[in-house]
């Protein structure tokens, strides 16, 4: 019985490892450690005001602290979300939490997506 609750304790640990190993990678620590960049930037408005930028609009291969973050966050939303529908598929039918469990999965990735895209679309502006 010991041992059970053992290897899921280690499973659980090895999950979270990979998803914060996931989160960094996509955020761009590397990228961040060497290139040093601002957490966030300043534009200058048509009227000569200085507002924050947290995207670095217009840049395909720069970014800013906050953009990698955000943008990572996104796509762990779309993976947790695919997560939850894949779970929803191996509950048995008398579960009655396996409609929520797919319809929340679903919601959870398309709004990532979504947010993903309007990312793409200031950043690059499609």
């Amino acid at each position: 019985m010991n041992v059970i609750k053992i290897l899921q304790f280690v499973e659980k640990n090895v999950f979270v490892f990979i998803i914060l190993s996931y989160f960094l990678i996509m955020a761009g620590v590397v990228y961040d450690m060497i290139n040093e960049p601002p957490g966030m930037g300043q534009s200058q408005d048509e009227y000569g005001h200085i507002r924050p930028e947290t995207i670095m609009k217009g840049s395909g291969n720069g970014q800013y602290v906050v953009e990698g973050i955000c943008a990572s966050f996104f796509f762990i939303m779309v993976s947790s979300g695919f997560v939850m529908v894949h779970k929803a598929t191996e509950m048995t039918e008398a579960d009655r939490a396996k409609p929520a469990f797919a319809v929340i999965g679903v919601v959870i990735s398309t709004i990532g997506l979504a947010l993903i895209y309007l990312f793409a679309q200031v950043k690059f502006g499609y």
